[in-house]
């Protein structure tokens, strides 16, 4: 029996990838932490997958905390769009593997299966999902809905924005829509990834 963490500060993508792989994928158990200090310590992982949320280029005592903690686990950040410096950031630290939050479903079980195997996944993906900020101007966002995007890629809902900001969730939902309309996507995840790969949020 294979075991797997996932550390993600968004529970319910975390708890969405577990019910996922335990259903597709025999003789394999997945916990979720939301973050470093939930994880439990006396538990020996095979493989761990953590958000770029909680370690960044910048962060490297904590990716060492990580591989210290986990020295006998595979170690796989998952980002939330491809990036080739991100990968390439992967590799240089020496982790086993690299996903991303728009992969497919098919190609994130194989990344998990090919880990759990003992090999290297890096998947090669040449056309990104996202719009590269060289091609168009960075939108003009307010301040407002700077701090909604923000919230947006933390993965809270309208009525969770609405409550931090004070303000009404109709509120929140014009923001949203206009936010959307500078970006030039059709919805919030759209938003929040196209936000993370600009460097807005």
């Amino acid at each position: 029996m294979s075991r797997v963490l996932i550390i993600d500060p968004q529970i319910l993508f975390a708890t969405a990838i577990q019910y996922y792989l335990t259903h597709i994928i025999t003789q394999v158990t997945v916990d979720i932490a939301s973050s470093w200090p939930d994880i439990n310590v006396e538990t020996r992982y095979d493989l761990v997958i953590f958000s770029d949320e909680i370690i960044n280029q910048e962060d490297l005592l904590l990716l060492s905390q990580i591989k210290s903690r986990f020295a006998q686990a595979r170690l796989a950040p998952c980002f939330g769009v491809y990036q080739k410096a991100d990968m390439m950031f992967c590799q240089t630290h020496q982790c086993a593997g690299y996903f991303t939050k728009t992969m497919s479903g098919r190609l994130f079980r194989q990344g998990i299966s090919t880990l759990l195997s003992g090999q290297n996944f890096y998947p090669v993906m040449d056309v990104p999902v996202v719009i590269d900020s060289n091609e168009r101007p960075l939108p003009e966002l307010t301040g407002r809905e700077h701090e909604v995007l923000r919230y947006l890629g933390r993965g809270l809902s309208n009525k969770d924005i609405a409550h931090r900001l004070g303000i009404q969730v109709v509120t929140v939902k014009l923001h949203i829509r206009g936010i959307c309309r500078k970006m030039g996507v059709s919805n919030r995840t759209q938003a929040a990834l196209q936000g993370k790969a600009w460097r807005l949020i």
